[in-house]
């Protein structure tokens, strides 16, 4: 671990690619190791971490991408914080799913994470129900209190919420050996 950073998290090293320097935190309990990596933007943020020498140093490109490293950021998002920045990660996703309790799902999860991870934000879900309740309320807005379909769970939650930000949603209403089968087919059809 770096031993010279005076305004940086705990737990994370100074990686070198060719005269620029990121940190890195690894992800806990992976193997192979999954690896963090926040880029310092300027000689100045370097200056300002205390930054004198790297952990590890690549002599390529080609090398630093073999590890898998997956960019988060700036290393300014980590200054003058005294939190682990997995800690931060997690926390990030714990208010997430207060908010958004459908992100606790498995498969959710794994997408946000892919994503988190990649640096990109999930904004255009496409989601589907597949139910043999019927719907009568305008699927785009949230129903009226009074009726049934405001306490329908997968309304609320697939159909408006997850895609709130972006996306389109559908509700196919019938028997599922009905409906499963014919979507089965309609994308056979389609992607030949």
């Amino acid at each position: 671990m770096a031993q010279n950073l005076h305004q940086v998290p705990p737990n994370l090293e100074v990686w070198e690619v060719q005269g620029e320097f990121f940190l890195m935190r690894t992800v806990p309990d992976t193997d192979p190791p999954i690896y963090l990596v926040w880029s310092v933007a300027s000689d100045t943020d370097k200056q300002a971490l205390g930054i004198t020498r790297a952990d590890r140093v690549f002599s390529s490109w080609g090398e630093f991408y073999t590890t898998g490293a997956l960019r988060q950021g700036n290393s300014t998002e980590l200054l003058n914080t005294t939190k682990d920045p997995w800690d931060q990660i997690v926390s990030n996703y714990e208010a997430v799913v207060r908010v958004k309790p459908w992100m606790a799902d498995p498969e959710i999860l794994a997408l946000w994470l892919g994503a988190a991870m990649e640096g990109r934000k999930i904004t255009d879900f496409t989601t589907a129900v597949f139910d043999l309740v019927p719907l009568s309320s305008d699927l785009s807005a949230e129903a009226p209190k009074d009726t049934a379909e405001y306490y329908f769970r997968p309304f609320k939650t697939l159909l408006l919420r997850t895609v709130a930000d972006g996306g389109r949603s559908f509700y196919i209403r019938g028997d599922h050996r009905a409906t499963i089968p014919a979507l089965h087919s309609l994308i056979v059809s389609r992607n030949g």
